[in-house]
């Protein structure tokens, strides 16, 4: 009898950890949309240049009154932008990233461990369906100020002429085939 529980038992936490990747994976996002793609009727893509220091790999976003905090606030996620190292302009900095129309707010960032931002403290934009939907440069430097301590504060640059050229070398078919729109990333503080 102890054996069947055992079994029972052990399928159980496989069934959970099963469980658990799958609801991982269901938020991953592909980084940049292939030209041939078509976009649904109610999709846009997102267009930012992202770059991150220290240990910041990527910024999660969310759909404006999902929750990001908390234990299961990542499973709540609406994509992924992955960082380019380093401060600057480069071919792999530039994301373009199917979205569902609209509000998003930037709600984690991190690595091996995360960093959560309430919706209220957090970087805010609109999706637009069928538009490319520019949201700016993000930076998320990771500032010292005090020994053994510092925090991340993400950045907007509005470097939209580059930007534009970016994505019209790199991305020709998908300049040509929609209209740009520029929908900058607000911080809600200032």
């Amino acid at each position: 009898m102890q054996g069947l529980q055992d079994f029972r038992a052990g399928r159980r936490s496989v069934a959970a950890l099963l469980f658990f990747c799958l609801a991982a994976l269901a938020g991953c996002t592909q980084q940049n949309i292939r030209e041939a793609e078509a976009l649904g009727p109610d999709e846009g893509i997102l267009v930012a240049v992202a770059s991150c220091d220290g240990a910041i790999s990527w910024m999660e976003f969310y759909e404006s009154g999902k929750r990001s905090t908390g234990f299961t606030g990542g499973f709540n996620r609406s994509g992924v932008i992955a960082c380019g190292k380093g401060i600057g302009r480069g071919k792999s900095l530039l994301r373009t990233i199917r979205v569902k129309q609209g509000r998003y707010f930037i709600g984690s960032v991190g690595q091996v461990s995360t960093l959560q931002i309430p919706e209220a403290e957090a970087l805010a934009f609109t999706i637009e369906a069928n538009k490319l939907n520019y949201i700016g440069d993000l930076r998320a430097p990771l500032v010292d100020f005090e020994a053994n301590k510092s925090y991340i504060d993400i950045l907007v640059d509005d470097n939209e002429a580059a930007a534009r050229e970016a994505l019209q070398a790199e991305y020709p078919a998908l300049w040509q085939k929609y209209p740009w729109s520029r929908q900058l990333a607000v911080d809600p503080r200032h």
